[in-house]
C-alpha cells in the first residue's frame, strides 16, 4: 500500500460513529466498552508515515496511533457489556463489523512501524541468548523498578492534587490489568513457573481490582478511554501485539518479566530455564528482545508520568508563566503563529494532546479545562494558562459561546520570556 492508500483506509476507518469526538457526557462511558472517542478530525495534523523516537514518544500522532491500534487489537477479544442495551449492541455490531476489522488490518502494520520503530531498534543492541545474564538484567530492571516507584510516589504525596493524582494513576493500572485479562489464552508447551507466568487473568487481575476500589474508580473495560496516557496505551499496545501473533510468543514472556518487578526475581531463574528447554538460543533470544522491548516503554511510561503530574502541580505557576509570555507577546510585537477557536455551549475538545507549547487565552465566555482525572479548572474571560507540549488535556465550553487563541511558544520565546 502506498501512503496515500494507509491515509485513505485511515479515513474511512475513523469514519465508524463509535470513534467520533467525544460529547461532554462521555467523559467517562458508563459499561459501553465499544465507544471509544479517537477525535479524528485531527487525522489532517498527523504524520504517521515519520517513525517517533524518545523526544516525540508522546506526540499528537503517538496518541492517536495507539488509541486505533487499541482499538484494532480490541476486535479480536470478546468484551461484553455487564448490563446490555438497544444502544450497547448496536455499538458492538460497529464495533465488531467486517469493515471495521479489515480496515484496522490493513492500517495496523503501519501504525506498529510508526509507533514502536525506535523501540526495536534501541532494545535490539542489547539482545543476547544467554539464560544466565538474562537473570542478572531482570535484578538491574527490578532496581530500575524500585527507583522509579520512589519518585512517583514523592510526587504524589507531596501534591495538592493528591487524590486526583491517585485517581489517574488507578486508571493506567486498570487498564493494563484489563487489557491483560482480555487476551486470549496462550497456547504455549510449557510447565511450572512459565505456564503460571502466561495464565490469565493471573496475579494481575486481584492487583488491578485493589488498585480499583482503593481509588474509587470503577474496574471495567475503558470508562476512562479519554485519560489513557499515550504511554500506558503503549504497554498495552505491546502486550497486545506479543498475545495476539504466534511468532511473538517468547517476547510475550519477556514482557510479562519485565512487568513483575523485584517478585518475580525468585521464579525468574525457572522461567528462563524453562523458555530455554521449550525453545533453545532462539526462544531466549526472543524473551530478551520482549523484555528489553517493554524495559524501555516502561522507563517512557514513568517519564510519561512525572511530566503529566508534574504541569498537574504546577498550573498556578503556568498560569503565571502565560501572563509574562502573553505581556512579552504584545509589548515586543512578537509574531507568533496563533489558532483561535469559537465553541458553543458543551462543546467538548475529546483529550488530546499538542506537538509545540501554547497558551490558551479566554476573550470571552467561560470554559472548564482539564488535564487529569477528577481535576477541573474554570476559566473566564482574560484567563491564561501554558499547555506543554504532549501534555493531555481537554476541556468543555460552559457558556453560549467561548472564544479563545492559542499562540505557538517556541522554545526561543520560551526560554527568553517564560
Amino acid at each position: 500500500m502506498t501512503q496515500l492508500d494507509v491515509h485513505d483506509a485511515t479515513e474511512r476507518y475513523l469514519a465508524n460513529p463509535v470513534f467520533r469526538a467525544a460529547r461532554y457526557e462521555e467523559l467517562v462511558v458508563d459499561d459501553n466498552p465499544y465507544r471509544r472517542p479517537v477525535r479524528p478530525d485531527d487525522i489532517g495534523l498527523v504524520d504517521f508515515g515519520t517513525p517517533l523516537d524518545r523526544e516525540r514518544f508522546c506526540q499528537l500522532s503517538a496518541l492517536m496511533g495507539h488509541r486505533m491500534l487499541l482499538n484494532i487489537y480490541d476486535t479480536r477479544k470478546l468484551i461484553l457489556p455487564t448490563a446490555p442495551t438497544e444502544e450497547k449492541w448496536r455499538d458492538f455490531e460497529l464495533f465488531y463489523d467486517d469493515a471495521n476489522r479489515v480496515l484496522g488490518d490493513l492500517i495496523r502494520p503501519y501504525l506498529e512501524a510508526h509507533l514502536f520503530g525506535f523501540v526495536r531498534a534501541e532494545a535490539e543492541e542489547r539482545v543476547h541468548d544467554d539464560p544466565a545474564r538474562l537473570y542478572e538484567r531482570l535484578g538491574e530492571l527490578a532496581d530500575v523498578r524500585r527507583a522509579a516507584a520512589v519518585v512517583l510516589d514523592g510526587l504524589v504525596s507531596g501534591s495538592a492534587n493528591q487524590a486526583s493524582m491517585t485517581e489517574m494513576m488507578a486508571i493506567q493500572t486498570v487498564a493494563t490489568s484489563l487489557n491483560a485479562r482480555l487476551q486470549p489464552a496462550v497456547a504455549l508447551p510449557a510447565r511450572g513457573r512459565l505456564r503460571e507466568l502466561l495464565s490469565v487473568p493471573g496475579k494481575g487481575e486481584d492487583i488491578g481490582r485493589e488498585v480499583a476500589e482503593s481509588a474509587g474508580v470503577k474496574y471495567e473495560p475503558h470508562s476512562y478511554f479519554q485519560y489513557y496516557l499515550p504511554s500506558t496505551l503503549a504497554l498495552m499496545n505491546y502486550v497486545n501485539a506479543a498475545a495476539q501473533d504466534p511468532s511473538r510468543v517468547f517476547r510475550l514472556v519477556g514482557s510479562v518479566l519485565a512487568q513483575q518487578g523485584p517478585d518475580v526475581l525468585a521464579a525468574a531463574r525457572e522461567v528462563v530455564s524453562e523458555v530455554s528447554e521449550v525453545g533453545g538460543p532462539f526462544a531466549v533470544r526472543e524473551l530478551s528482545r520482549g523484555l528489553e522491548e517493554y524495559a524501555i516503554l516502561l522507563e517512557l511510561h514513568d517519564e510519561d508520568y512525572r511530566r503529566q503530574f508534574t504541569w498537574i502541580d504546577a498550573m498556578p505557576e503556568y498560569r503565571d508563566k502565560a501572563e509574562r509570555l502573553q505581556k512579552a507577546i504584545e509589548e515586543f510585537r512578537i509574531p507568533v503563529d496563533l489558532d483561535t477557536f469559537v465553541e458553543s455551549w458543551e462543546e467538548c475538545s475529546t483529550t488530546h494532546v499538542h506537538d509545540e507549547d501554547r497558551l490558551l487565552i479566554i476573550e470571552s465566555g467561560e470554559m472548564e479545562f482539564w488535564n487529569c482525572y477528577g481535576a477541573r479548572h474554570k476559566y473566564r474571560p482574560g484567563d491564561k494558562a501554558f499547555i506543554p507540549k504532549h501534555r493531555l488535556h481537554g476541556s468543555v465550553v460552559l457558556t453560549g459561546e467561548c472564544v479563545y487563541h492559542q499562540p505557538v511558544i517556541t522554545p526561543e520565546l520560551d526560554a527568553q520570556h517564560g
